[in-house]
C-alpha cells in the first residue's frame, strides 16, 4: 500500500511538473518570442507566478504549522516592504521602476514582488537543503544560489518589460543588497527550522533559468 502511495505521489509531481513546463512556460516562451504574442504574452507574468508558487507550496513535503505559515508571511510582507522603500528612494538596490506587467502596482510598487521572494527564498533553501552539514553554511549556498539567479534575471527583467533600471545601468548596490536580503531570509527560514524538503523546488527553478537565458538569447 505504502508502495502504491509512493508511486502515486510521484506520479502526480511528474504530471504536474509537464503540465506547468508545457503549458505555463514551453507557451510562454513561444509566446515571448513571437513578436505578433509578444505584447499579450507579457502581462501574463503575474499569474505564472502565482500558479508557480502555488505548486511549490503545494508539493512541500511537510505539515504547514502555524510557525511556516507566519514566516512565509513575513518574508513575502518584508520582501514587498523593503522593494517599496527601494523604489521610492533608490537608497537599497538603486533607481529602477516596475511596469504593469508585474501586476497591479502599490506606490509604484507590485505586491507580487514579495511572492516572488517568498517563492525563490523557500526553493533555493529547499535545493540547497542538503549541500553542507552546518546550517549556516546551507543559508550562505542558498544566498549565493539566489544571488546568481538574480544576475539572470536581471538581464531578463528588462526585456520582458518587468522592471527598468535608470538610464539601463545595474548598480552593484543592487546585488550587494540582494545578498544580504537573501541571507536575511535563508537564515529565518533555518532559524524556525522551516522543513525545506520539495520535490518541485528544483524543476521550478529550471524552468525559470531556462526561460531567463532564452529570453536573454533572442530578445
Amino acid at each position: 500500500m505504502q508502495r502504491l502511495e509512493f508511486i502515486s505521489r510521484k506520479a502526480i509531481l511528474f504530471i504536474t511538473w509537464i503540465l506547468i513546463a508545457f503549458f505555463v512556460y514551453g507557451m510562454g516562451i513561444v509566446s515571448i518570442l513571437t513578436p505578433a504574442t509578444r505584447e499579450a504574452a507579457l502581462p501574463m507574468t503575474p499569474i505564472a507566478l502565482l500558479l508557480t508558487t502555488a505548486v511549490l507550496l503545494f508539493f512541500a513535503r511537510t505539515v504547514y504549522t502555524r510557525r511556516m505559515i507566519l514566516v512565509f508571511i513575513a518574508i513575502a510582507l518584508i520582501g514587498f516592504l523593503v522593494e517599496l522603500v527601494g523604489v521610492q528612494t533608490g537608497w537599497i538596490f538603486g533607481h529602477y521602476r516596475y511596469t504593469s506587467n508585474f501586476g497591479v502596482r502599490w506606490w509604484g510598487t507590485p505586491p507580487l514582488i514579495g511572492i516572488n521572494w517568498l517563492f525563490l527564498s523557500y526553493a533555493w533553501a529547499a535545493v540547497l537543503q542538503n549541500t553542507a552539514s552546518a546550517p549556516v553554511h546551507r543559508i550562505v549556498y542558498a544566498a549565493l544560489g539566489m544571488l546568481a539567479y538574480d544576475l539572470l534575471l536581471e538581464q531578463a527583467a528588462p526585456r520582458m518589460q518587468l522592471w527598468y533600471w535608470e538610464k539601463g545601468n545595474i548598480p552593484f548596490s543592487n546585488y550587494i543588497a540582494w545578498f544580504v536580503l537573501a541571507l536575511f531570509f535563508q537564515w529565518l527560514i533555518r532559524r524556525n527550522r522551516i522543513v525545506t524538503q520539495n520535490n518541485m523546488a528544483l524543476p521550478l527553478l529550471l524552468l525559470q533559468i531556462v526561460l531567463y537565458i532564452t529570453v536573454i538569447l533572442y530578445i
